[in-house]
């Protein structure tokens, strides 16, 4: 059906209920407000198992509650955007839950200015599936948060390395990263292909 003239949330609230079988797989939200993509993500929980891809880039009225929804939900997403999110924080990445940050191939948090090294750790232990990471501008991580993503660390059964999969990281316009958390970062990484490090 055609999508009437309205604002996003009640245009896809029409959506719903003109199509009930109607399963997005992609939803760029780029104006919505914390309120909203809660109030969306609990309304329409039942939706969320054909979600693929969340682009909530610039939606600066955005908090830690509507991670905190999106974890709750579970979506199976492989891609997540959040750049220019101002508001969210190490608690927002953090209460995405594994469940969504294992099945994550491409996570974008540039621009994300409370971010600190917290949110490295949480990355290191549960982004099994990563292969883009774009932490640009994320001015509080330092070398040991980047550091943290190279640091190898014991399972039952072997040695391993965290976001294994990674193929492209963006770590620039970060002012507290010098060549000691870089170098740490892509040490014995083989399947690193792109690397950004401008104005570190």
């Amino acid at each position: 059906p055609a999508l009437p003239n309205l604002p996003v949330l009640p245009a896809l609230r029409w959506l719903y209920q003109a199509a009930p079988n109607f399963l997005p797989t992609r939803v760029s939200l780029p104006r919505v407000g914390c309120n909203g993509c809660v109030a969306l993500l609990r309304a329409n929980a039942d939706r969320a198992a054909a979600l693929r891809e969340l682009d909530l880039e610039g939606a600066t009225a955005v908090t830690d509650a509507a991670l905190q929804a999106i974890g709750f939900a579970a979506p199976p997403l492989r891609r997540l955007a959040l750049r220019h999110i101002s508001n969210i924080s190490d608690d927002g990445i953090f209460e995405l839950g594994a469940k969504v940050l294992g099945g994550l191939e491409e996570l974008s948090l540039g621009g994300c200015t409370k971010l600190t090294n917290v949110t490295m750790y949480t990355l290191a232990e549960h982004c099994d599936s990563l292969t883009t990471l774009r932490l640009d501008g994320c001015r509080w991580i330092t070398d040991a948060g980047i550091s943290v993503l190279g640091e190898r660390f014991q399972t039952s059964r072997q040695r391993c390395m965290p976001l294994a999969q990674l193929t492209a990281i963006d770590v620039s316009k970060l002012p507290e990263v010098s060549d000691t958390g870089i170098f740490e970062l892509v040490h014995n990484r083989s399947k690193l292909t792109d690397l950004n490090v401008a104005l570190c």
